[in-house]
């Protein structure tokens, strides 16, 4: 593998911003991950005359795994879809590799069409993970993303990057890992 893979990291923003912002701090300073990793979060692109979903659309073009992060919110519906939807739907259309994680047990109460999507990927048969925690999540996103190097590529990392990407996420503090 010569490039590095882009990560296009999917939620609605303002209610997952700080899991957003967990997985790209991950990919960047995990040792092994950033060596061939690059999350890809749209709202970091440049001031752009396109319309958001059109953007994130492009950004997600370019990219060769989704990562989709699902809380409680829809979203704002664009053409009777959230973009994240449309990201989603995007994604599965380009066959990328779909690594996805559900805030939440099965008991959170969802926006409606939430459900729905959650619905969509039940059927589609992605196997997501849960979290309730960016503590929960940064494991399950580089396990997730660690297997994925391997199965695709077969890249590992160390034991000793391994040891330090396990001692980075225990490092992080109690209140980042607040549910």
């Amino acid at each position: 593998m010569t490039t590095k893979l882009c990560v296009f990291v999917s939620s609605v923003q303002k209610e997952l911003e700080d899991e957003r912002l967990i997985v790209q701090n991950l990919v960047n300073t995990d040792a092994f991950l950033s060596a061939y990793c690059t999350p890809v979060l749209y709202e970091m692109e440049p001031a752009s005359p396109d319309k958001a979903l059109e953007g994130c659309l492009q950004s997600l073009d370019g990219c060769q795994v989704y990562l989709l992060i699902v809380g409680i919110e829809y979203g704002t519906p664009v053409d009777g879809l959230s973009i994240t939807h449309a990201e989603y739907r995007r994604a599965k259309k380009r066959k990328l590799p779909v690594l996805a994680f559900i805030k939440g047990d099965r008991s959170v109460k969802r926006e409606e069409r939430t459900s729905k999507l959650l619905a969509e990927l039940d059927a589609d048969g992605p196997k997501y993970k849960r979290f309730g925690n960016v503590i929960e999540l940064q494991k399950e996103v580089r396990t997730a993303l660690v297997k994925l190097l391997k199965d695709r590529f077969g890249i590992s990392p160390t034991s000793d990057e391994n040891q330090i990407a396990e001692q980075t996420i225990e490092a992080t503090s109690a209140f980042e890992s607040r549910p």
